[in-house]
């Protein structure tokens, strides 16, 4: 059975991205995006949902999103669903994120911006995601 995994969404940062680094030197960039939902409920009154939904950059893509985006900033983005999976004292958990392909700036006063990032990031080494998910011991779980 041919299956599709491709999402785009476009919301706000809730946070300054972070960056971190792989045990390879890949530059590994998470943040959050809200997404607002607005609707009716069956009795007519309007209704707000939000949803947050974490990302993660790989490589160039990492860099520049750490360099240009900061807390309510707007970004649309463009990837592949991805879950992590791992056990800690005996739980299981897992989480769903969002592995960044393509990213846009939304705010039309940085346009110019986007063309300098696209530039930049179309020079830079393209890396295959699958090749740079870190694994569960590269994440800190205390926090």
């Amino acid at each position: 059975m041919l299956g599709v995994n491709r999402v785009i969404i476009a919301g706000n940062l809730t946070s300054d991205p972070e960056m971190t680094e792989c045990n390879n030197g890949t530059k590994v960039t998470e943040f959050t995006v809200a997404l607002n939902r607005v609707y009716k409920d069956k009795n007519g009154e309007k209704r707000e949902e939000t949803c947050f939904m974490l990302c993660v950059a790989y490589g160039r893509k990492a860099e520049n999103i750490h360099e240009y985006f900061y807390k309510g900033r707007p970004i649309f983005v463009e990837g592949i669903l991805k879950q992590d999976r791992w056990e800690k004292d005996g739980k299981k958990f897992n989480r769903i994120k969002i592995g960044v392909d393509n990213f846009r700036f939304l705010d039309a006063r940085r346009a110019e911006e986007q063309v300098e990032v696209e530039a930049e990031t179309e020079a830079g080494t393209e890396v295959e995601l699958t090749e740079l998910t870190p694994g569960v011991e590269d994440y800190d779980f205390a926090s």
